[in-house]
């Protein structure tokens, strides 16, 4: 009897090992999307997979000298994400730009809560997603207090870009693979990039090869960039860093967590971008009915 025990408690500790195993190499895997854009797939949900991978760990059948260090670098993992949600610190700065950033979902029908709420905010920027023909409406809507405007739709939804800034003339663009729309504002700061972004999913799906196409693009902008958007990806992304890198701009935080995954598993895949030298802080705003939140964000320049 007490040998089958034995046997049993073996089998499950191996089993948990396996496990253990698994959910490692997949948390290893979340930081190879500069390798596979599986790796930014696998990173969306590096969160959980780091707890997972840690309880397993413990439970394992390894040597208490090595599981307990892997259990203590995935907590210190752990720790550092939970530390992304933390709020910025509060700083009595009056916001050099304020914008509004919200994916509208092609399936919306009701946007008078998020006019209002676009009326009491009152930002200099607005960028919006997955414009449609059905709600187009809302750009002109907003066309008196934010007469800068620009639509780039190539397909049934696209991305637009608003401003009560003057922009200068000229200087806008349309990707040529839908996913941007820019152009360049005349600013009490000097010339500002503001840029609209969306691309699809991660891998399965085209979100790599929609990228390698978008990037060009904002390679080419000489002057500060700021973009937001539905990334469909996370801060610690590789495509975020490619972002980053083309456009000379670095993600303001806190993370939000914009998007419910079937309403239930939250993700922070919209994010704002602003120009190296500016700090700010970003809050989630209501959905609105929309399938996102939206994203209110507060930049001032670092020197002033």
């Amino acid at each position: 009897m007490r040998q089958e025990r034995h046997r049993k408690v073996r089998r499950v500790r191996l089993f948990v090992t396996i496990v253990s195993v698994t959910f490692l190499a997949l948390v290893a895997g979340s930081f190879l999307g500069g390798v596979h854009p599986a790796g930014d797939s696998l990173a969306v949900f590096r969160r959980e997979l780091l707890v997972l991978a840690t309880l397993a760990v413990i439970w394992s059948a390894w040597p208490r000298g090595l599981r307990w260090p892997i259990a203590g670098l995935g907590l210190m993992a752990l720790a550092w994400h939970a530390a992304q949600l933390l709020p910025v610190a509060n700083r009595q700065a009056v916001p050099d730009f304020t914008l509004y950033q919200q994916n509208l979902w092609v399936n919306g029908q009701d946007y008078d809560q998020l006019l209002d709420q676009i009326a009491q905010t009152n930002p200099d920027m607005i960028t919006l997603q997955e414009v449609s023909q059905g709600n187009e409406g809302v750009l002109e809507q907003l066309r008196t207090q934010y007469p800068s405007q620009l639509l780039c739709r190539k397909i049934h939804i696209g991305e637009a870009v608003l401003s009560r800034f003057p922009k200068v003339p000229g200087r806008e663009f349309c990707s040529e693979r839908d996913g941007l729309a820019g152009m360049l504002l005349e600013t009490p700061q000097g010339p500002v990039w503001l840029v609209s972004y969306h691309v699809s999913w991660p891998w399965p799906f085209g979100q790599a090869e929609q990228l390698a196409q978008l990037l060009p693009h904002l390679e080419t902008l000489q002057e500060p960039v700021i973009l937001a958007g539905d990334f469909n990806a996370v801060a610690w992304s590789h495509a975020m860093s490619q972002v980053e890198k083309a456009t000379g701009s670095l993600r303001l935080g806190p993370q939000q967590h914009s998007y419910y995954l079937k309403n239930r598993w939250p993700l922070a895949i919209d994010h704002v971008l602003a120009p190296k030298g500016y700090g700010g802080r970003t809050i989630r705003m209501p959905n609105f009915l929309q399938d996102h939140h939206g994203i209110l964000a507060q930049l001032w320049r670092e020197d002033r």
